[in-house]
């Protein structure tokens, strides 16, 4: 059945796609630095202060390189024993007050993604805050990682997207991070044996795109993702 929206790009076209990688590599640079929602309020909100204190004493002697490890590690565990709102909050601590933890922070964004995505595919409940908006949206990149890599297809990813945005109506608007996270994804995680050839690595994911957009918006929003993806390659 042909589709409204065609997003595929002809092999012919190769200074148009050049055009677009490039816009696309200059406006992540500036997404990707500005800082996102994170406030001294929602870190001092509840409990948990000594769970985060533990946290960051313990990779406080690192080196820079060996302190980004230690990061994702406590952030891992404290996913693990202490659940994905203490994570938040770690992550808001770590966002406020290191400075190289905040340059990478979008990284970092991918872990709690991944986790939330657990527990979604387990049909167990997960908090769903405005922490789902910071540094660039990379909860959604990380979520569509993980489905990517359990499933090897993106059949639950929509449905990801519409009870996020349930569930933070009045908030934030995420449906358009998430559609950018899908293409990314995809693209992402391309057959191997695609590497080398540009259009094989976009053009499934482009074919996807069309699938899960309900509007012209959506479908090309989601296009976005898979050249940033192409981009970062």
């Amino acid at each position: 059945m042909d589709r409204k929206y065609n997003i595929r790009i002809p092999r012919s076209n190769v200074k148009f796609l050049i055009l677009v990688l490039l816009i696309i590599i200059f406006s992540e640079i500036a997404f990707l630095t500005k800082p996102w929602g994170v406030s001294e309020k929602a870190v001092k909100s509840g409990g948990d202060e000594e769970i985060i204190s533990k946290a960051l004493n313990k990779c406080k002697n690192y080196d820079s390189f060996g302190q980004s490890a230690c990061w994702y590690d406590e952030l891992e565990e404290t996913i693990k024993n202490n659940g994905l709102d203490v994570a938040y909050k770690l992550y808001e601590k770590l966002y406020l007050t290191e400075l190289i933890f905040a340059q990478d922070c979008h990284g970092f964004t991918h872990l709690i993604g991944g986790a939330a995505f657990q527990k979604y595919t387990n049909n167990q409940d997960f908090p769903v805050t405005s922490g789902v908006a910071y540094c660039s949206y990379g909860f959604f990149h990380g979520f569509i990682e993980a489905m990517m890599a359990k499933n090897g297809n993106l059949d639950q990813a929509r449905n990801f997207c519409d009870y996020i945005e349930k569930r933070m109506v009045g908030e934030t608007w995420t449906i358009p991070s998430c559609m950018h996270g899908i293409g990314h994804g995809v693209a992402d995680g391309s057959d191997p044996r695609a590497w080398g050839d540009v259009f094989a690595v976009i053009n499934p994911g482009l074919e996807l795109c069309e699938e899960v957009g309900n509007t012209e918006y959506d479908t090309k929003l989601c296009g976005t993702g898979v050249f940033n993806a192409l981009a970062i390659m």
